[in-house]
């Protein structure tokens, strides 16, 4: 409901500072809280530091803004050595305080090696091969707890590779985090209008999982908004948009800069993008809410360059 007050925690991440942009334009600056471990503050918007081990404090973040739905965005999951502990931490007091909605990404890397490689189903066995993929599926069986256990409306996605131009505050990524493998697929924009040049991790063949910033943060807000009777599936929807090897994303930035020249260093990134499905069978969130992707590899790459050349203009 568009009255509803909304609590973003890990705002000032990647993905948290999109959604939290995304989640003001629809619902107004006033009715989005956004939270993170910095101590940072948003101009004429809401904004509390945050500590995800501390479920006290959440609790009275929670009374205080008299929160309805909570996305949890931090792109952090191993706070002291308690991975997911702010998962954990969010699903309890959100069962105390009786919020009516929650939505936590999960991962394509919840699938290892032994998933199909191409239109891995929804059901197939979740055997990850990272650490990383294990957090994520442990997440989502807690998720699945929570809606068994207390009818705790819980609500996820298995993100690809999210290609993004947006700000937001470095993190230490997780060996094995999906952001580690695909942050080359972001990185090769940069480089071809600053450099001209880029050095691929991976090989030329070797495809990944990707999705756009703006259909990442769309999906998330589509399947909040849907009534919880339609959804079927209370852990992680896979969700799908491209499937792109460096040279399918090097050939489509030389339809824009011809200059462009692109090297293969394979690298460890190679071998845990190789443990993960090329693509996902999304059929379920198309038929449960209507799921379809908006931005292709045409679409990305200018939408892409137009956004971080004006960056650049404006810096120079």
């Amino acid at each position: 409901m568009k009255s509803d007050t909304i609590l973003v925690l890990g705002a000032c991440g990647t993905f948290g500072a999109a959604l939290t942009s995304a989640l003001r334009s629809a619902y107004g600056d006033n009715r989005v809280v956004a939270a993170d471990t910095a101590l940072y503050s948003a101009k004429d918007a809401p904004y509390q530091p945050w500590d995800p081990l501390n479920k006290k404090t959440l609790a009275m973040l929670i009374d205080r803004y008299d929160i309805h739905q909570v996305y949890l965005a931090s792109e952090h999951h191993n706070y002291g050595g308690q991975p997911l502990q702010e998962l954990v931490n969010l699903l309890e007091v959100a069962r105390e305080k009786k919020i009516a909605k929650i939505f936590w990404p999960s991962s394509v890397a919840v699938f290892g090696s032994s998933a199909p490689r191409v239109r891995c189903p929804q059901h197939a066995p979740l055997e990850p091969d990272t650490l990383w993929g294990a957090w994520k599926v442990s997440g989502e069986k807690w998720m699945q707890y929570y809606w068994d256990k207390f009818g705790l409306d819980v609500r996820s996605v298995r993100m690809p590779g999210i290609i993004y131009h947006g700000k937001g505050r470095a993190v230490g990524e997780p060996a094995g985090s999906l952001h580690e493998a695909s942050r080359f697929a972001s990185e090769i924009f940069n480089h071809a209008l600053h450099q001209g040049v880029y050095t691929c991790p991976l090989k030329p063949d070797a495809h990944l999982p990707l999705i756009y910033m703006p259909d990442a943060v769309r999906a998330s807000l589509e399947i909040m908004d849907m009534p919880a009777a339609q959804l079927s599936i209370h852990k992680g929807y896979n969700i799908s948009a491209m499937s792109l090897s460096g040279a399918q994303l090097a050939s489509a930035i030389r339809q824009h800069l011809p200059e462009f020249n692109m090297y293969y260093r394979p690298d460890r990134h190679l071998e845990i993008a190789d443990s993960w499905p090329s693509s996902l069978d999304d059929s379920l969130a198309r038929r449960d809410w209507n799921w379809d992707y908006e931005y292709g590899l045409s679409a990305t790459t200018k939408d892409m360059l137009q956004h971080l050349g004006q960056t650049y203009s404006l810096l120079s």
